[in-house]
C-alpha cells in the first residue's frame, strides 16, 4: 500500500509540513511521485524510515545525524530497533523512579507514610545539565544563577517558569514569519530578558545558549517536541538577535 503525504501525515501523527521538509532536505525522500512530481506518495520502506526517524527524534538526535545514521549502506534496522529499545527502557527507567517519588510525596503530604527530605529528589538527575553549564560558562556563573533562583518566592518562580512558556509558545506560533520576523525577535528579546533574571548573559553567551538548544540532546529534545524545527530555529532567531544588537552598537 501506498500513502499520498496528507495520508502519512495522518497515520504518523506528524504535520504534512514536516514531511515536506524532511523530503526537501533528504531525510525521507517520496518513493514515486505523480503529476509532474506534485502528488508524492511513500511505500512501506519509507513508512520504516519515517519510524526510525521519529524514534531517533525521540531520544535526542538531531535531523543531520539521524540521516547520516540511515543513509549508511550498513545500517542495520533490527540492530537499531533494538539499540532503541534499550535507550527508551532506560528513559522509562528515569519515569519510573519520578513517578514514584510523585506518589511517595502524594503519601507524605496526605499523612500516610514519612518522608526523609533526600526522598523528595529521588529520580532527579540535572548533574548532566549542571556540568555542561559549568564547562561552558564556569562554576561562579552556575552558581550565582542558582542563588537567584533560591532567592525568589514560590510565587515568583512560577510567575517566570510561565513566561518562558508564554515565550516558547509564541516564537511556535510565529515561525512561519522565519527567525528575523517582529513577533519572534519581539519574544527572543523577552527570553534574554528572563535568562538574565538569573545570570549576567552578555550577547555571545546568549548565542551560546541558543546553540546548546540544537547540541545538547536533552534541550533539542524539549524543544523538538514542540515542533521538529523548533531547535534550529531559536538557535537561528538567538543568533540574528545578537548580530542584530552588534550592529546597532
Amino acid at each position: 500500500m501506498e500513502y499520498t503525504v496528507k495520508e502519512l501525515a495522518e497515520l504518523a501523527g506528524v504535520s504534512t509540513r514536516t514531511l515536506r521538509y524532511y523530503d526537501s532536505i533528504g531525510l525521507l525522500p517520496a518513493s514515486r511521485a505523480d503529476r509532474n512530481n506534485e502528488e508524492r506518495r511513500y511505500d512501506r520502506a519509507a513508512l520504516l524510515r519515517l519510524q526510525q526517524i521519529l524514534f531517533y527524534r525521540e531520544l535526542g538526535f538531531r535531523l543531520d545525524e539521524i540521516r547520516t545514521l540511515l543513509d549508511d549502506p550498513d545500517y542495520d534496522l533490527l540492530r537499531a530497533l533494538r539499540r532503541q529499545r534499550e535507550l527508551l527502557e532506560e528513559r522509562r527507567g528515569h519515569i519510573d523512579a519520578l513517578l514514584r517519588t510523585i506518589e511517595n510525596t502524594l503519601d507524605h503530604l496526605e499523612g500516610r507514610a514519612d518522608m526523609s527530605d533526600e526522598r523528595f529528589f529521588e529520580g532527579f538527575d540535572n548533574s548532566q545539565y549542571e556540568e555542561e553549564a559549568r564547562r561552558r560558562w564556569g562554576a561562579e556563573v552556575v552558581d550565582e544563577s542558582t542563588r537567584r533562583w533560591n532567592a525568589r518566592s514560590p510565587d515568583e518562580q512560577k510567575r517566570i517558569l510561565a513566561e518562558q512558556e508564554d515565550i516558547f509558545a509564541t516564537v511556535l506560533d510565529a515561525m512561519d514569519e522565519g527567525p528575523g520576523g517582529a513577533r519572534v525577535q519581539a519574544a527572543i528579546a523577552r527570553l534574554h530578558e528572563n535568562v538574565n533574571m538569573f545570570w549576567d548573559c552578555g550577547d555571545e553567551a546568549f548565542r551560546g545558549l541558543g546553540d546548546l538548544y540544537v547540541t545538547d540532546p536533552r534541550f533539542r529534545a524539549t524543544f523538538a517536541r514542540m515542533d521538529e524545527r523548533m531547535p534550529e530555529f531559536l538557535q537561528q532567531a538567538m543568533s540574528l538577535y545578537c548580530d542584530r544588537r552588534a550592529a546597532a552598537e
